[in-house]
Protein backbone atom coordinates (compact mmCIF):
# COMPACT_ATOMS: atom_id res chain seq x y z
CA UNK A 1 0.00 0.00 0.00
CA UNK A 2 2.58 2.45 0.49
CA UNK A 3 4.24 1.67 -3.29
CA UNK A 4 0.67 2.57 -4.18
CA UNK A 5 0.58 6.12 -2.70
CA UNK A 6 2.73 8.23 -4.41
CA UNK A 7 2.47 11.97 -3.22
CA UNK A 8 4.77 12.82 -6.56
CA UNK A 9 3.05 13.32 -10.11
CA UNK A 10 5.05 11.24 -13.09
CA UNK A 11 6.18 13.97 -14.36
CA UNK A 12 8.00 15.09 -11.09
CA UNK A 13 9.14 11.51 -10.63
CA UNK A 14 10.99 12.01 -13.98
CA UNK A 15 12.15 14.87 -13.39
CA UNK A 16 14.22 13.32 -10.21
CA UNK A 17 15.00 10.76 -12.16
CA UNK A 18 17.08 13.06 -14.84
CA UNK A 19 18.26 15.25 -12.49
CA UNK A 20 20.52 13.28 -10.76
CA UNK A 21 21.47 11.65 -14.12
CA UNK A 22 21.95 15.22 -15.18
CA UNK A 23 23.90 15.66 -11.68
CA UNK A 24 26.01 13.12 -12.38
CA UNK A 25 26.53 14.12 -16.07
CA UNK A 26 27.51 17.75 -14.57
CA UNK A 27 29.78 16.24 -12.77
CA UNK A 28 31.54 14.39 -14.74
CA UNK A 29 32.25 17.37 -16.90
CA UNK A 30 33.37 19.62 -14.50
CA UNK A 31 35.80 16.97 -13.96
CA UNK A 32 36.76 16.50 -17.50
CA UNK A 33 37.02 20.33 -17.91
CA UNK A 34 40.10 20.20 -15.14
CA UNK A 35 41.73 17.03 -16.63
CA UNK A 36 41.58 18.68 -19.52
CA UNK A 37 43.05 22.20 -18.27
CA UNK A 38 45.87 20.16 -16.19
CA UNK A 39 46.76 17.94 -19.07
CA UNK A 40 46.85 21.11 -21.57
CA UNK A 41 49.23 22.99 -19.04
CA UNK A 42 51.52 19.81 -18.42
CA UNK A 43 51.71 19.52 -22.21
CA UNK A 44 52.32 23.44 -22.52
CA UNK A 45 55.20 22.93 -19.94
CA UNK A 46 56.68 20.13 -21.70
CA UNK A 47 56.61 21.78 -24.68
CA UNK A 48 58.35 24.41 -23.57
CA UNK A 49 60.94 22.46 -22.21
CA UNK A 50 61.17 20.11 -25.54
CA UNK A 51 61.13 23.11 -28.10
CA UNK A 52 63.18 23.06 -31.23
CA UNK A 53 63.93 26.42 -30.07
CA UNK A 54 65.28 25.36 -26.56
CA UNK A 55 67.16 22.48 -27.78
CA UNK A 56 68.68 24.20 -30.62
CA UNK A 57 70.19 27.13 -28.38
CA UNK A 58 71.02 24.20 -25.92
CA UNK A 59 72.93 22.63 -29.36
CA UNK A 60 74.34 25.92 -29.49
CA UNK A 61 75.76 26.65 -26.04
CA UNK A 62 77.48 23.11 -26.06
CA UNK A 63 78.74 23.28 -29.06
CA UNK A 64 80.44 26.25 -28.61
CA UNK A 65 81.72 25.01 -24.93
CA UNK A 66 82.57 22.13 -27.34
CA UNK A 67 84.49 24.72 -29.66
CA UNK A 68 86.30 26.16 -26.82
CA UNK A 69 88.00 23.17 -25.24
CA UNK A 70 88.59 22.37 -28.71
CA UNK A 71 91.12 25.34 -29.01
CA UNK A 72 92.92 24.42 -25.92
CA UNK A 73 93.22 20.95 -26.60
CA UNK A 74 95.07 21.89 -29.81
CA UNK A 75 96.86 24.35 -28.16
CA UNK A 76 97.97 21.82 -25.57
CA UNK A 77 99.02 18.73 -28.28
CA UNK A 78 101.48 21.55 -29.95
CA UNK A 79 103.04 22.24 -26.71
CA UNK A 80 103.20 19.11 -25.88
CA UNK A 81 104.57 18.29 -29.55
CA UNK A 82 107.10 21.00 -28.95
CA UNK A 83 107.77 19.36 -25.25
CA UNK A 84 108.83 15.85 -26.98
CA UNK A 85 111.02 17.58 -29.70
CA UNK A 86 113.13 19.48 -27.01
CA UNK A 87 115.37 16.60 -26.11
CA UNK A 88 115.89 15.96 -30.20
CA UNK A 89 117.19 20.06 -30.75
CA UNK A 90 119.00 20.29 -27.35
CA UNK A 91 121.25 16.88 -29.21
CA UNK A 92 121.45 18.51 -32.40
CA UNK A 93 122.10 22.03 -31.15
CA UNK A 94 126.25 22.29 -31.23
CA UNK A 95 127.73 23.23 -27.94
CA UNK A 96 130.16 26.01 -28.23
CA UNK A 97 131.15 26.79 -25.29
CA UNK A 98 134.06 24.77 -25.42
CA UNK A 99 135.40 25.87 -28.12
CA UNK A 100 134.77 29.05 -27.06
CA UNK A 101 136.96 28.79 -23.84
CA UNK A 102 139.53 26.72 -25.66
CA UNK A 103 140.45 30.03 -27.67
CA UNK A 104 139.75 32.23 -25.42
CA UNK A 105 142.41 30.42 -23.14
CA UNK A 106 145.12 30.94 -25.62
CA UNK A 107 144.54 34.72 -25.91
CA UNK A 108 147.47 36.27 -24.38
CA UNK A 109 147.92 39.11 -21.70
CA UNK A 110 147.62 42.46 -23.48
CA UNK A 111 145.10 41.20 -26.40
CA UNK A 112 142.03 42.35 -25.99
CA UNK A 113 138.90 40.68 -28.19
CA UNK A 114 137.09 42.85 -30.67
CA UNK A 115 134.62 40.00 -31.76
CA UNK A 116 134.16 36.04 -32.03
CA UNK A 117 131.85 34.75 -34.53
CA UNK A 118 131.11 31.11 -34.46
CA UNK A 119 129.37 28.99 -36.43
CA UNK A 120 129.39 25.26 -36.89
CA UNK A 121 131.72 24.82 -39.29
CA UNK A 122 133.23 28.69 -39.54
CA UNK A 123 134.90 30.56 -37.06
CA UNK A 124 135.87 34.67 -37.13
CA UNK A 125 138.19 36.43 -35.00
CA UNK A 126 139.20 39.93 -34.10
CA UNK A 127 141.53 41.16 -31.76
CA UNK A 128 143.81 44.34 -31.09
CA UNK A 129 146.85 44.91 -28.93
CA UNK A 130 149.15 47.37 -28.21
CA UNK A 131 152.12 45.09 -29.33
CA UNK A 132 152.55 42.72 -31.98
CA UNK A 133 154.56 40.09 -30.07
CA UNK A 134 151.39 39.42 -28.10
CA UNK A 135 149.43 39.19 -31.78
CA UNK A 136 152.39 36.86 -32.65
CA UNK A 137 151.83 34.42 -29.63
CA UNK A 138 148.13 34.17 -30.32
CA UNK A 139 148.73 33.34 -34.13
CA UNK A 140 151.32 30.91 -32.66
CA UNK A 141 148.83 29.29 -30.50
CA UNK A 142 146.11 29.00 -33.14
CA UNK A 143 148.44 27.65 -35.28
CA UNK A 144 148.86 24.91 -32.92
CA UNK A 145 145.38 24.50 -32.43
CA UNK A 146 144.81 23.55 -36.38
CA UNK A 147 148.08 21.68 -36.46
CA UNK A 148 147.04 18.97 -33.54
CA UNK A 149 143.29 19.62 -35.00
CA UNK A 150 142.05 21.19 -31.90
CA UNK A 151 138.45 22.73 -32.73
CA UNK A 152 140.55 24.30 -35.51
CA UNK A 153 140.79 23.11 -39.13
CA UNK A 154 143.28 25.98 -40.45
CA UNK A 155 143.54 29.25 -39.74
CA UNK A 156 143.64 32.65 -42.58
CA UNK A 157 144.65 35.81 -41.95
CA UNK A 158 141.96 38.04 -42.79
CA UNK A 159 143.36 41.40 -42.04
CA UNK A 160 146.38 43.14 -40.17
CA UNK A 161 145.73 46.98 -39.61
CA UNK A 162 147.54 49.47 -37.91
CA UNK A 163 146.82 52.39 -35.94
CA UNK A 164 149.55 54.75 -36.48
CA UNK A 165 147.94 57.43 -34.06
CA UNK A 166 146.94 54.84 -31.09
CA UNK A 167 149.93 52.97 -31.52
CA UNK A 168 148.12 49.73 -31.72
CA UNK A 169 147.44 46.42 -34.23
CA UNK A 170 144.30 45.04 -35.27
CA UNK A 171 144.51 41.36 -36.70
CA UNK A 172 141.21 39.74 -38.16
CA UNK A 173 141.44 35.71 -38.25
CA UNK A 174 139.03 33.33 -40.02
CA UNK A 175 139.06 29.51 -39.52
CA UNK A 176 137.55 26.41 -40.21
CA UNK A 177 136.22 24.53 -37.18
CA UNK A 178 136.12 20.77 -37.03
Amino acid sequence: MKNEINLLSPAQIDRAKTSGALRILRIAAICCLFALLAISVILFFLSRALSPVAIKEKENDALYSLSLLHKREAKLVVINDRIKDLPNIIQSRSNFDVSINAILQKIPEGVSVNSMTIGKDKIELTVSSSSLLSINNLMNSLIDMAKNKKIIKNVTIDSLAVDVKGNGYSLSIKGDTL
